[in-house]
């Protein structure tokens, strides 16, 4: 039988990585939010970067555009995602080919995916382009509309494939004896999702959502890369405006200030996300 000392032994390193790279840089900002650096020296200056980013119209607008921006995208990958995993087959080998086809998205780097869709949406040599002159569409990125159409499109093909995966986790772990009852009372297609199927994908899906809310709301390089965060602003998400402040605008207090208010609002929905998916749980 394993001790406590040998248990808290084994957890140590862990835990070490833990506040290597979570805790102490976490501190850090929080220090950098609170004073104004001058050089190497630093002077306390409470609540005032934090007053200023809150009554920032820009910061509000970058906050509101990543919103919109997550809600979009979770919208669109939490049902694809749910009904692709509901059509592979629970068994066999062409449910192996399919599940290693869903995580080829997942290993490609997001400056990858950046690149490869800002190359197929070319203005003059671009498939995206080429396909949306042939529906009768004015593809132009210089259009609010075409650059949120192609983010959204991007962060669905790289992303849905992790709500299958989950999805499809949740459905193998579904006993066969609860098919088969359910076969018994002569249940439909929609009364076995709903009574059989969906109570037990609730929690799988809710840490889905989780993670690509996280995910998602701190996007950085695809927009970036294709968008250039235009036009006028209009794809210039969060993620891109804290490194702009902090990196090249050297603000380094204000910046750090506009980093926490990012952790707490990621923090806060992915809570509740949580929170709504376990009570549910439970009520199931």
């Amino acid at each position: 039988m394993i001790s406590r000392a040998q248990t808290f032994g084994l957890l140590a390193p862990a835990v070490l990585l833990l506040i290597a790279t979570g805790v102490i840089p976490l501190a850090l900002v929080f220090f950098y939010s609170t004073h104004e650096n001058f050089g190497s020296e630093f002077f306390f200056v409470g609540v005032q970067w934090y007053q200023e980013a809150l009554l920032s119209p820009d910061f509000q607008f970058n906050v509101l555009r990543s919103l919109l921006f997550s809600g979009l995208a979770l919208g669109v990958e939490m049902p694809l995602g749910l009904f692709i995993a509901l059509r592979l087959p629970r068994e066999g080998r062409l449910t192996s080919v399919l599940v290693v086809l869903m995580v080829l998205p997942l290993l490609t780097p997001n400056i990858v995916v950046a690149y490869l869709f800002k190359a197929l949406s070319l203005p003059l040599y671009g498939p995206l382009t080429w396909m949306a002159s042939w529906l009768g569409w004015d593809f132009n990125l210089n259009h609010v509309f075409s650059a949120w159409f192609l983010l959204i499109v991007m962060d669905c093909w790289h992303w849905t494939s992790l709500i299958v995966l989950f999805a499809h986790a949740g459905l193998k772990a579904i006993p066969e004896e609860y098919y088969r009852a359910a076969a018994v009372d002569a249940a439909t297609p929609w009364g076995v999702f709903r009574f059989v199927q969906w109570p037990r994908l609730k929690l799988m899906l809710g840490i889905a959502a989780i993670l690509r809310f996280m995910d998602s709301f701190m996007i950085y390089a695809e927009p970036l890369v294709t968008t250039h965060g235009g036009p006028k602003n209009a794809t210039t998400f969060v993620a891109r405006a804290f490194v702009q402040t902090k990196k090249t605008q050297f603000e380094l207090g204000y910046g750090s200030a506009v980093s926490v208010f990012c952790f707490m609002i990621v923090l806060v929905f992915a809570f509740a996300l949580f929170k709504l998916t376990t009570r549910q749980e439970h009520r199931a």
